[in-house]
């Protein structure tokens, strides 16, 4: 019994042996720079299950097929032996989770080489525009330049190049996916702090996107660094308001707008710049042009906008000219109504009225239609309820200019403004209580009117 556990024993060493010495033929010959007999060996070898038994037949071969691969002669053949060596590598890994062979002399260079090789690929496939698969050498260069730093082979704590590289490709692809992958990438960079004007690209774009993706903190982080890099960069001086303002599709800058608001209602920037963002909407120049679908909406949130403005900085009349301005605006577009319907009402009257009768009285045009009466009713109310409400934002923004010790420039002819507007308003509104006999309100519209006229006169002095 004894006899036959030592020959087994003996039998035993005898295929280690044998094992190893094969091996060592193939590591002598790559070490002798031979790599077509090495392979040669490999090749022949690999048919034997006892050959493949130890961890070390894995990383042999990917040493000397990562060597090969790497002559650019090879061509296509070098490709495909340097896709088999990377997957060569990551089997051996597998089998020795200990990695007791990685800083052998003779296989030390193989992770060096496949890293070479798939960044200079990846550089190619990216020149030709082939983002996608540039990535993903990219992505395989800098597994091997973190794992060449982790085990001590050569020292990359971090793979500026690859990291770069990677983040461009990515971006260049353009997705919502790939964006991330890009900014996985490109923060390692900014950690880093990593400058140059690659670096510039960089920190924009990670601001950029982090304000896309709702990351405030982010947008800030990357702006600060950014501005501290590249202090002269115009750029890292906009604002989040600033960003807010320039996203073009008009249903996600709403929603961001008002996303800002309810969780910073106190910013005058933004709510002025909202208020005056829907004003535009609201008020296009030709005042003949049809409004944006959900006027009504829209200007409801424009008074809330300037309202809160007006609210937060009491001293600036600027909000209160632009209301204002919206309800005369209003008022035109519907007094040009009235005119048109008044027009429709006589040019009916007089339709139907008989043809005169020589030696006969002039025929009466006949009673308008009560219908066209009514709606001449609503359409003028409507009217006065518009300068009304211009009025009445005039008149806080005439107070606050009063109160101010010097006006000059824009203010000054902005002041002007409403107080003209003022006198006209006030005039109409006299003549209206007039029409409706209401004795109390011409009074009053009259002195009002009085008031106005005489601050204008001083304010052309």
């Amino acid at each position: 019994m004894k006899k036959f556990v030592i020959t087994g024993v003996l039998l035993a060493v005898g295929f280690l042996t044998g094992v190893a010495q094969k091996y060592d033929e193939a590591k002598n010959l790559m070490m002798l720079q031979q790599f077509d007999k090495a392979k040669e060996n490999v090749d022949k070898n690999w048919i034997n299950p006892k050959y493949l038994a130890k961890p070390e037949a894995y990383i042999l071969k990917a040493a000397v097929y990562a060597q090969l691969g790497s002559d650019p002669k090879k061509g296509v053949e070098g490709k495909a032996l340097i896709e088999e060596a990377d997957k060569l590598y990551a089997e051996y890994l597998l089998k020795d989770p200990k990695r007791t062979l990685v800083m052998d002399p003779a296989y030390t260079n193989a992770p060096i080489v496949l890293y070479s090789n798939f960044i200079n690929e990846g550089i190619a496939q990216y020149n030709a525009k082939d983002y996608p698969k540039a990535l993903g050498l990219f992505e395989k260069s800098l597994f091997y330049s973190s794992f060449l730093n982790e085990t001590g082979i050569a020292k990359l704590p971090l793979d500026t190049t690859g990291e770069l590289l990677a983040g461009a490709a990515a971006q260049n692809i353009g997705d919502a996916a790939h964006d991330k992958i890009a900014i996985s990438h490109y923060k390692k960079l900014a950690d880093a702090r990593v400058a140059g004007d690659d670096g510039n690209t960089i920190y924009r774009f990670l601001a950029r996107k982090s304000f896309d993706l709702l990351d405030i903190d982010g947008f800030k982080k990357y702006m600060a660094i950014g501005k501290e890099l590249y202090p002269n960069e115009e750029f890292y001086a906009y604002s989040e308001e600033d960003f807010l303002f320039s996203i073009e599709d008009p249903i996600e800058k709403r929603k961001r707008i008002e996303k800002k608001l309810a969780v910073d209602p106190n910013n005058y920037k933004v709510q002025a710049a909202y208020g005056e963002y829907i004003f535009e909407q609201l008020n296009p120049k030709d005042l003949e042009s049809p409004l944006p679908e959900g006027s009504a909406d829209l200007e409801a949130q424009m008074l809330k906008a300037f309202e809160k403005a007006g609210e937060i900085d009491p001293e600036n009349p600027g909000s209160y000219m632009n209301l204002a301005n919206h309800f005369m605006n209003k008022s035109i577009r519907t007094n040009n109504s009235l005119a048109a319907h008044q027009k429709m009402m006589r040019d009916k009257q007089k339709a139907n009225t008989p043809e005169p009768v020589k030696g006969k009285p002039t025929p009466k045009p006949p009673a308008p239609v009560a219908a066209d009466v009514e709606k001449r009713k609503e359409i003028t109310a409507v009217y006065e309820k518009e300068i009304t409400a211009a009025g009445n934002y005039y008149q806080k923004a005439s107070n606050i200019y009063f109160k101010k010790t010097a006006i000059s420039g824009m203010d000054k002819q902005n002041y002007r403004n409403a107080v003209s507007y003022l006198i006209d308003i006030n005039k109409e509104l006299k003549n209206a209580a007039i029409r409706d006999k209401r004795t109390a309100d011409e009074t009053k519209f009259a002195a009002i009117e009085k008031r106005y006229m005489d601050l204008y006169a001083s304010l052309n002095k």
